[in-house]
């Protein structure tokens, strides 16, 4: 497909959050009179569908041998999995809120930092992100904390990183409609907040759930903490 040849900045989600959201209502409706600005949208719609579809693919070829790779070593599935969540939480923590709030790196915030800073959209990320490792963490029926329980022979651990998701998402939803882009300029001591709660969900992924479970932490973090 074409459009895999140009500039990775020319396409992809934040090319259509361009598109979408770069002008207000009126003159963006009007943009899109133009049949080309149009095509190259759907375009580039298409090329997102096109790329799930193969990844989705490559997963399901995938996916057994994941489930039954049981090595305890870094090329462990359990391994893999919990650098990952740690790898997200990190990037969360530092380039979805720290930098662009001023608080990680710089003491000058930058919203044109946030991830989603046309559209808005930034906290409603940051909101899936957290969601889909809970997921992740606690599972449909089993979860990484069945391994947790199952070694520790308590709940200790698992009550704690089940408390740190439920003050994340309360934290969210006191922002009540404000979006990410407003609280840092109008609500920095709940950014600040939002910040340090998913500071602390990182430590215990990264301290207690790795050493209870002989995980190998190969990520590299931002600012050593």
């Amino acid at each position: 497909m074409a459009i895999n040849s140009i500039s990775t900045n020319l396409r992809g989600l934040a090319s259509i959050e361009h598109l979408l959201f770069d002008k207000n209502t009126t003159e963006t409706i009007e943009g899109f009179t133009d049949i080309r600005r149009k095509e190259y949208l759907n375009i580039l719609g298409l090329n997102l569908v096109s790329k799930a579809t193969i990844y989705n693919s490559k997963w399901n070829t995938f996916r057994t041998k994941f489930i039954e790779n049981n090595s305890t070593g870094i090329n462990g599935s359990i391994n893999q999995v919990i650098n990952q969540m740690y790898a997200l939480l990190e990037d969360v923590k530092s380039y979805k809120i720290g930098q662009p709030a001023g608080i990680e790196k710089t003491s000058v915030s930058d919203r044109t930092l946030l991830q989603a800073q046309k559209s808005e959209y930034s906290l409603v990320l940051i909101q899936n992100n957290i969601e889909s490792i809970k997921n992740i963490y606690f599972g449909n029926e089993n979860g990484i904390d069945d391994f947790v329980s199952s070694i520790t022979k308590n709940e200790t651990l698992n009550n704690k990183i089940k408390i740190q998701f439920e003050t994340i998402e309360n934290t969210i939803s006191a922002f009540g409609n404000s979006s990410l882009k407003e609280a840092i300029i109008n609500d920095k001591a709940n950014v600040k907040k939002l910040y340090n709660e998913v500071k602390q969900l990182l430590v215990l992924i990264k301290t207690d759930v790795a050493s209870v479970l002989s995980v190998t932490i190969t990520f590299t973090d931002n600012d050593g903490d």
